[in-house]
């Protein structure tokens, strides 16, 4: 269609995309692809503006040789998290994305799901009886990959987060 830009991304030849996403309130994205026998991640800024002042797409950083099967970014972006759930290991990567730091590995055996909370300062993983008739549990972990709670639930099936609800208080209030 004219007059609407398009830019394009390579990658080598030989990789398969396995997921791609958004950052949820900026300009990154994060595209996975699986290049042989190992999966890199691919962090991209699309609001980069060269020496002209045009935008175009910039290559920030590629994490090599990750075990995931589900990444994700937090509400508020910045910070996202790798998930490697396909596996009996169940574990998770807390990374700043900012400057592509590492701020925990951890590990939640059999963790089925993970999901952040709307403040993007929780996660939760959990074991569902869906998919694992035992030992099922919960895990709650603050944005950085400290463990802040864990219990035992038999039969938890599924977990979410209440949604924010608006502040009562006025913004001169807060």
């Amino acid at each position: 269609v004219k007059d609407i830009p398009v830019e394009v991304v390579e990658l080598p030849a030989s990789s398969d995309v396995l997921a791609t996403a958004f950052e949820p309130s900026g300009s990154r994205l994060l595209i996975a692809y699986r290049e042989e026998f190992k999966v890199n991640v691919a962090f991209y800024d699309l609001a980069h503006q060269d020496k002209t002042g045009s935008l175009t797409i910039r290559l920030l950083k590629v994490l090599e040789r990750k075990q995931l099967s589900r990444f994700l970014w937090s509400p508020r972006g910045d910070f996202c998290l790798f998930a490697g759930l396909d596996s009996a290991s169940g574990f998770l990567e807390f990374w700043s994305i900012n400057d592509f730091t590492l701020l925990a590995s951890k590990e939640h055996l059999c963790a089925t799901d993970v999901e952040w909370d709307p403040s993007g300062r929780f996660l939760l993983s959990y074991i569902s009886y869906w998919r694992v008739q035992q030992d099922n549990a919960f895990i709650v972990w603050d944005f950085k990959g400290e463990q802040l709670a864990k219990m035992s639930m038999p039969k938890l099936s599924l977990m979410q987060w209440r949604p924010r609800p608006r502040s009562l208080l006025s913004r001169e209030q807060q």
